[in-house]
Order: structure tokens, then sequence, then C-alpha cells
């Protein structure tokens, strides 16, 4: 074994991140369950695919750069992004 290759490790900041993340989309579960009553799916649950996305890529900076599962997480974040686009302007319209 080479001793000056050094293992890749997640730094716990990164860990931290996901941590955060989840709490945000428990938060926005309870805000979206008990606290908002627009009309429609997309512009009720917008704060909840902003909390997926969210924790969505602070779960595919966990994985190895060529991961196959992290570009589908991309995929995965680039649509939760889309729909939360779209609900902030379902709600405000």
């Amino acid at each position: 074994m080479d001793d000056t290759i050094l293992p890749q490790r997640r730094p716990p900041q990164a860990w931290a991140a996901v941590a955060v993340c989840a709490g945000f989309l428990c938060y926005s579960a309870w805000v979206m369950r008990s606290q908002t009553t627009p009309e429609g799916f997309l512009a009720r649950n917008g704060i909840i695919f902003l909390g997926i996305a969210m924790t969505v890529w602070a779960t595919a900076n966990l994985l190895a750069p060529t991961s196959r599962f992290k570009s589908w997480l991309r995929v995965v974040w680039w649509a939760c992004i889309a729909l939360s686009f779209v609900s902030q302007y379902l709600r405000t319209h």
C-alpha cells in the first residue's frame, strides 16, 4: 500500500450540510401542512420541492465524482428546482 495516497474522506461539514437540509425539508413539510393553504398541488407543495432539491444536492456531494447515482440525483435536483420555480410563479399569480 502506498502511504502517499490518502483515502478520499468526506469532511464533517458535508454531513452537517445534509443534516441541515434534511431539517429544512422537515420544516418545510410542517409549514406546507399547517401554515399554507393555496390552491393547486404545485402552489401548495413548492416549498417541499425546494427542500427535496436541497437535500438531494447535499447528498450528491457526498458521493464519489464518478458515481452513476450522482448523475441521477442531479436530474432529480434540476426537476425539483424547476417545480419549485413553477410553484412560486403559480403562488404569486
